[in-house]
Parts: structure tokens; C-alpha cells; sequence
């Protein structure tokens, strides 16, 4: 929706004659990013980026399909530029405070939980035994590193957990957490390199993940 308003909004001081126009600046407050608008010589209508000097995107053309009149993407020509500047505040709607919780997503699943290590590590398409752990099943299930608080929704329906709600509270890194719960129920990660366990275990924590500086390491 963003996008089609800004495309709108350009698009509503251009005309229908082509002519070669001065890109048209737009400047963050911080003056690092930088979207200029400028017309191509047949018209038309081109966006480019940059940050700190240097291009994000290049020259990317600007347009609209209509269903009933066609595509209206050249022979544009600028009418007219209006700058202005803003600093709006809004004020944050009353609630309540969050809270989060001590406990793990394996304390709020209700699937039966077992101790014997898994025959083999199972993908995420196949077919999970009803109410038993999934993690023992053989499914990377991220429970027993992950903060409680969304009622186990995904194991609770058969899905292993991804960790989206981050480290639990007695977890200090979230992909470790994990690595050392898959060797205390002794799963074979001999298959898994670096790269992979760090995309699988650290999802959502990777910028901050011990896993990633371990890769920094292992590369230098």
C-alpha cells in the first residue's frame, strides 16, 4: 500500500509530454539516504537510491497498469516540485504493560515428553506422531531454548517450534541453548555445518548469536 501511495504521489506531478526534467531530491533528516525522482528521455518517470553515497537501487522505472487505459509509464513531464518539512509526534496508546514469562515453550506444550534420543532427525514436511514430543521425534524443535508465552500454538498443532520469541529467560544464547539440548539427548549432529546451524538455531537471534561470531572465527 505504501509503495502504490508513493507512486501515486509522484506520479501526480507528472504530465503527458515527454521532456528530460533535474532529478528531484529526497533527503532523510540524517542527509545519509538519498531517493531521487527524475524522468528518462522518453519520459519516463525513474527512481534510484542511495546511502552515504553510495546506490542502493539503480534507475528503476515508476508506473501504473490500468486495466481499461493501458500502462501509464512514459512520456511523462514535470508540472511542478513542492518541498516541505515535518516533525510530527504522536502521542502511544494507553495499555497494558508486557509481561513476559520464565518459562519455556516446552513448560506450556501439552505434547507428551520423552527422554529417548530420536532414531533420526526428521524434516519439517513429514508426518509427526499425535501427542508425543516432537523434538524426541526427531524434529529440530527450538521448545526447550525458546521464551514461553504463546501457549505452545505450534507444537500444539503438530509444527515445531522456530523460536520467534526469542532466548527463554535462563538461555544466554538461544542457538547454543539449543545445540547443547540436541547433545544432551545425544542426536547425531555430525551432517550439520556451521552455516546451517546457525540459520536454523539462531533465526531470529543471529545478529547477536555466539554462532555467528564462532563463523567469524572458523573463517578468518
Amino acid at each position: 500500500m505504501k509503495r502504490i501511495t508513493l507512486l501515486l504521489v509522484v506520479l501526480a506531478v507528472l504530465a503527458a509530454s515527454p521532456a528530460v526534467a533535474q532529478p528531484s531530491l529526497l533527503k532523510s533528516p540524517t542527509g545519509k539516504v538519498e531517493v531521487s525522482f527524475s524522468l528518462g528521455a522518453d519520459g519516463a518517470a525513474l527512481y534510484s537510491v542511495t546511502y552515504a553515497g553510495k546506490p542502493v537501487v539503480a534507475d528503476s522505472r515508476l508506473g501504473l497498469s490500468l486495466r481499461q487505459a493501458g500502462p501509464l509509464a512514459s512520456g511523462f513531464r514535470v508540472l511542478d516540485v513542492k518541498r516541505t518539512s515535518r516533525d510530527e509526534r504522536y502521542p502511544l496508546v494507553a495499555g497494558k504493560t508486557p509481561s513476559l514469562s520464565s518459562k519455556s515453550v516446552c513448560d506450556e506444550c501439552p505434547l507428551e515428553r520423552l527422554t529417548e534420543a530420536p532414531a533420526r532427525l526428521r524434516r519439517s514436511y513429514e508426518i509427526p506422531e499425535p501427542r508425543r514430543c516432537l523434538l524426541s521425534q526427531g524434529f529440530l524443535c527450538m521448545g526447550p531454548a525458546t521464551r514461553a508465552g504463546c501457549d505452545a500454538a505450534c507444537t500444539h498443532r503438530g509444527m515445531p517450534c522456530t523460536g520467534c520469541r526469542g532466548p527463554a529467560e535462563t538461555v544466554w544464547d538461544q542457538g547454543v541453548a539449543m545445540i547443547d539440548a540436541l547433545a544432551a539427548m545425544a542426536v547425531d549432529l555430525a551432517g550439520f555445518q556451521l552455516p546451517r546451524m546457525a540459520g536454523t538455531f539462531a533465526r531470529y537471534t543471529y545478529a547477536s548469536s555466539q554462532l555467528d561470531k564462532l563463523r567469524k572465527k572458523v573463517s578468518e
